[in-house]
């Protein structure tokens, strides 16, 4: 609305950009060369979860390598903990990129300050983030590292004395409740499916308001990158669950569902484009939402989150059916950069930026101008996405778009966001609509990238000990914003 072949069904493991393991609706870390995004989510099943007490409990051998290894990884003897690898391992991995990769999970915590505990690898409430290769008759110790606002769990492969794979997870700490605003009893919660038509189903679930007469306003929930769950599980944290039953607590219906990239796989990667991903979907769950009995048919509005903020506009632009758009903490400028803003943080964290650094920060720059050009190979893989992505978007300019349509818009940035720049995305988003009938351009002060209320430093780490909901007082606005341009 302006004014001017089926894959194989399988959760896939491979797709996305989530910048730490599962940290949903988030954009992705870029790698030291530039090529891609921090490496597949996988899950390790557990028996216990790591205790206080630091001993021991694998064979002495394995434990006290493991242990080196993390030791020397804390005092940033580089050298020293790559000197316990195999050879295999010490080929796939420089002195530099273990640098790299441990500054970003120190970067996820706040620091490593000490060793909590040495266990036999498996516990559970951990999620890889990043890894290397394993040999699969290897032991497996799990190092747990206690840091000032995390805690990571560093898994150590073993065989015959030397290290032949390393991982590294964020530790869950606590469990999702629902928040205080949600009145139970006001709403009901009924399973529906998402169809595009395009042979690619994804199940969802409406949240209907019960105590409310005639037709509500309705909102679709559009999850960010990677392969999320209805709910844009990370850790102990729900937040898509959370605006579902707060937002029909206020007498709001919504309909959020399960990504298509995480209830299929497809062998063709160059068919991975926003319309594939995030758009097809979108526009069928609007559509769904918008034909529901109970809800106001021409008062179904989309809220977007960070990568499906992004590509908000283009869904409203493509839909039928959309009369509002909620884009909340989204890029203002070209999408890569968010990538870059991302590792430059990591790499200022402790308060230099070294000239290797800088030189990789420089050639990221260069890698996203090709993305932005015409013709970048549509196999190839970069800050997250696939060339058949980047060239669907290089002409696409989402604050114009936004700029033109016909219906409100509204647009949502926390002030404590550290994966997309709150401050220059802020700017460039009230530019691009300065001046445009029906739309604003807010900041929430002290929310974070999943919109939860943050008092101090917004760490990816307190994603997992912290369990928190979003915050009333965005629910509250966005609620009463999209009754009121909807004439409810």
């Amino acid at each position: 609305m302006t004014r001017t072949g089926r894959g194989r069904r399988r959760a896939l493991q491979a797709l996305g950009s989530a910048l730490v393991a599962t940290t949903a609706g988030c954009l992705g870390l870029t790698s030291n060369d530039g090529e891609t995004t921090a490496p597949t989510t996988t899950e390790r099943t557990t028996s216990a979860p790591p205790s206080d007490d630091p001993t021991t409990t694998d064979t002495p051998a394995t434990g006290t390598v493991a242990r080196s290894v993390v030791e020397n990884l804390l005092a940033e003897e580089y050298g020293a903990a790559r000197s316990l690898f195999s050879s295999s391992l010490a080929g796939q991995l420089s002195e530099q990129q273990l640098e790299e990769r441990w500054k970003k999970q120190r970067w996820f915590i706040d620091g490593g300050e000490h060793i909590r505990s040495t266990t036999r690898a498996g516990d559970s409430g951990t999620t890889t983030s990043t890894a290397t290769a394993t040999a699969d008759d290897a032991d497996s110790v799990l190092v747990s590292v206690q840091g000032g606002h995390g805690r990571l769990a560093v898994t150590v492969d073993v065989r015959d004395g030397a290290v032949t794979g390393l991982s590294f997870s964020l530790e869950q700490v606590g469990s999702y409740s629902l928040p205080s605003y949600a009145r139970t009893g006001s709403y009901t919660a009924e399973p529906v499916t998402v169809d595009a038509g395009t042979g690619y189903p994804v199940p969802g679930t409406v949240t209907l308001p019960t105590d409310r007469e005639g037709p509500v306003p309705g909102l679709v929930l559009v999850p960010g990158s990677g392969p999320q769950d209805r709910d844009v599980t990370v850790g102990p944290q729900k937040p898509f669950r959370d605006l579902a039953v707060g937002l029909a607590s206020r007498g709001v219906a919504v309909l959020r569902y399960r990504k298509r990239t995480r209830e299929y796989s497809v062998d063709d990667v160059t068919t991975l484009t926003p319309g594939w991903t995030v758009v097809e979907d979108a526009r069928a769950a609007v559509r769904t939402l918008a034909t529901r009995p109970g809800v106001q048919s021409d008062g179904v509005g989309v809220l977007g989150h960070s990568l499906g903020g992004y590509l908000g506009p283009m869904i409203a632009e493509r839909s039928d059916h959309a009369a509002a758009l909620v884009l909340a903490n989204v890029p203002g400028r070209a999408l890569w950069r968010a990538n870059r803003y991302q590792l430059r943080q990591i790499y200022a964290w402790d308060g230099t930026v070294s000239d290797d650094e800088r030189s990789t920060l420089d050639r990221l720059e260069r890698v996203g101008e090709q993305v932005s050009a015409d013709g970048f190979p549509a196999g190839r893989r970069v800050f997250g996405q696939y060339g058949a992505f980047w060239n669907a978007v290089t002409d696409y300019d989402q604050g114009s778009v936004a700029a033109g349509l016909s219906i409100p818009v509204t647009v949502r940035q926390g002030s404590r966001d550290i994966q997309v720049p709150p401050d220059s995305s802020t700017a460039a988003w009230r530019t691009a609509l300065d001046g445009v009938d029906d739309a604003t351009v807010s900041r929430h002060t002290g929310l974070n990238h999943l919109l939860l209320p943050t008092d101090g430093a917004s760490f990816l780490g307190r994603y997992y000990t912290e369990p928190r909901n979003v915050a009333r007082s965005f629910v509250e606005n966005v609620a009463d914003w999209l009754t009121g341009v909807t004439g409810q």
